[in-house]
């Protein structure tokens, strides 16, 4: 009998030593969740992302359990990057989303329309808009502004007005792709630059970004900026310059 106790004592010690833990389940209830493991034990570091993030639209991330804290992050791989500890249970994760890059109440949900492109270039078809300015230099001000309007399903318009040497040009027009707005509303997520205020100017630079959140149209200028906040202005203009770059012109339709 003691040898018999001895054998099953030595066998539940060679269990625990060799990982027979208890595993609980990761639960989603929306496919642009993603984890690397779909079960994990009590202790275990749990790591999911959340990667289908459309323009201009706020996301909300909730468990079913009290007991879990979720922590934050967000970069360009994943975009949304999630990790908690896992308790001695199952784990349910739901998302809650809202479009938040609309008109006002009375416009909501509408989109003005017209035969020409370029009279889909109002506030109501906003989406995006960027303005940056060198001013106090030898040779005079300038500055550029770039916008992105919604235009159809699969495309939008951007526009491009610039001013230097006191001559401003006239607003011009190209298509590009649904991808443009959604790249920005990444890097206003991933730098928070709803939550700018009180920050610092820049000694001879001037920004401005706005975008909507919300049902209102949210201006974040350079005066709002943290310390790295030059950094988020710097990125969209490489997404905007880039894109216009790269935009169909009206003439190849």
């Amino acid at each position: 009998m003691k040898r018999i106790l001895c054998l099953l004592l030595t066998l539940v010690m060679v269990m625990g030593l060799f990982g027979c833990k208890a595993k609980y389940r990761l639960e989603f209830d929306d496919k642009g969740l993603k984890s690397p493991k779909t079960s994990y034990a009590e202790g275990e570091t749990v790591t999911f992302y959340y990667d289908m993030v459309a323009t201009d639209t706020d996301y909300s991330f909730f468990t079913d359990s009290p007991d879990v804290s979720l922590h934050q992050e967000f970069d360009g791989k994943h975009s949304y990057v999630f990790t908690f500890t896992m308790p001695a249970h199952n784990v349910k994760i739901t998302v809650k989303s809202q479009n938040s890059m609309q008109a006002q109440k009375p416009m909501e949900g509408t989109m003005q329309t017209a035969g020409k492109p370029e009279s889909y270039i109002s506030d109501i078809n906003l989406v995006f808009y960027y303005y940056e300015a060198t001013v106090g230099t030898p040779s005079g001000d300038r500055w550029i502004k770039l916008a992105v309007y919604k235009y159809n399903g699969d495309e939008f318009l951007i526009t491009l007005q610039t001013m230097e040497e006191g001559k401003e040009s006239g607003e011009q027009f190209r298509f590009v792709p649904s991808t443009v707005p959604d790249k920005c509303a990444k890097i206003v997520n991933q730098y928070k630059m709803d939550k700018w205020k009180n920050g610092h100017g820049l000694k001879g630079k001037e920004y401005e970004v706005r975008f909507w959140r919300n049902g209102e149209i949210i201006k974040v200028g350079s005066n709002d900026m943290p310390d790295k906040g030059r950094e988020a202005y710097d990125a969209l203009f490489e997404i905007l310059s880039t894109a216009w770059s790269n935009g169909r012109e009206p003439d190849a339709e």
